[in-house]
């Protein structure tokens, strides 16, 4: 055994032994009270194997308040990857494909799908990259509402989240044929996306 931790073993053995020693009465701790139950929580609301935690209202808040950053990242002009490559139809001479392209966030494989949370993000005609027209109508957005709730009712807190967006999904077809390649891109999106009129 090494002299370094002989030394260590032996001080931490004397610090159990001091608490040990030093706390024979007791220590003042009693046991817990039966009723109200430990940690005030009523008994029939215990959940056996549950893990339970009591909200204060501005701690609810700042919960409330962080739900419309958790979809910021699904939001923006790249979007997220809804859809990857894909073969549609191969009869031997001609072959349709979809999705081939490199349009997906990083750089991937595949067709995006934008999700636009905030109206001025929208853009004026459908188009892949994204150009924003910068129309804010406040249509689009996220709400989170907190309806408190009463333990003396036995009602619960209730949060509301409502979501309004706008959706462009930009696929891209293939068609590669012994008589040439051809390609187009089908745009599917909400019917707001493009209503530059505030409707």
């Amino acid at each position: 055994m090494s002299r370094s931790f002989a030394s260590r073993l032996i001080v931490a053995t004397g610090v159990i032994f001091a608490f040990g020693a030093g706390c024979g009465g007791g220590c003042g701790l009693k046991p817990l009270p039966m009723n109200p139950a430990p940690l005030g929580f009523p008994t029939n609301q215990v959940i056996e194997g549950g893990i339970q935690a009591r909200v204060t209202k501005p701690g609810m808040d700042k919960l409330v308040a962080t739900i419309p950053s958790l979809f910021g990242g699904l939001a923006g002009n790249s979007g997220f990857c809804a859809a990857g490559p894909s073969t549609i139809a191969n009869i031997g001479v001609a072959s349709l494909q979809v999705c081939e392209s490199n349009n997906c966030p990083g750089g991937a494989q595949g067709c995006p799908a934008v999700l636009f949370l905030d109206s001025k993000n929208r853009p004026s005609t459908p188009s892949f990259p994204i150009v924003a027209a910068n129309n804010e109508d406040n249509v689009d957005g996220i709400k989170v509402t907190l309806q408190d709730g009463d333990t003396a009712l036995g009602t619960n807190p209730i949060v509301h989240v409502d979501a309004t967006f706008d959706l462009e999904l930009p696929l891209e077809l293939d068609l590669n044929s012994i008589f040439g390649n051809s390609n187009c891109t089908l745009y599917a999106y909400s019917p707001h996306l493009i209503d530059n009129n505030g409707a």
